[in-house]
């Protein structure tokens, strides 16, 4: 039960960053919008152990410069460096969501992300997705690329 519980926290934590999620944007800028759904993609890692790919939809829904959302992985899997795979396609909510600027930070359960918005109006999102997960009482550390687009 604990591997199925990492498999999928891994799987679908595996998309949707760093940063201060509390102070106001840096510029004069409108807010861009990201509200509405998104293709997403994210492959992490964590050297030794494992493996992780997902891809799906995510669903934002945003107030100003917050946002929350919903991710739905419909594909997800990992490779463990000890031959096994798992595949374990889920949902997860995310929070805290802060545009500043034309930079996001969200967080999804054991991850944290990070981007930068492109496009006006945005048509793609890309970043870094860090996430550290406990495994027989030691925290390891998992990171790599994550992108959405619409």
């Amino acid at each position: 039960m604990r591997r199925l519980a990492l498999a999928s926290a891994l799987t679908c934590a595996a998309f949707v960053g760093c940063g201060d999620s509390t102070g106001p944007d840096e510029d004069d800028s409108p807010i861009p919008s990201i509200s509405g759904l998104w293709k997403f993609w994210d492959g992490i890692t964590a050297q030794g152990y494992a493996a992780c790919t997902s891809a799906g939809t995510i669903a934002i829904a945003q107030t100003d410069a917050q946002f929350t959302g919903t991710v739905v992985a419909a594909i997800g899997a990992c490779a463990f460096y000890d031959g096994r795979v798992v595949i374990n396609p889920g949902s997860l909510q995310l929070t805290g969501g802060r545009i500043n600027g034309n930079h996001v930070t969200f967080t999804a359960p054991f991850c944290h992300y990070a981007g930068t918005i492109s496009g006006s109006p945005p048509h793609s999102i890309s970043g870094t997705e860090t996430c550290s997960f406990g495994v027989a009482g030691q925290a390891v550390a998992f990171g790599g690329p994550w992108q959405a687009s619409r």
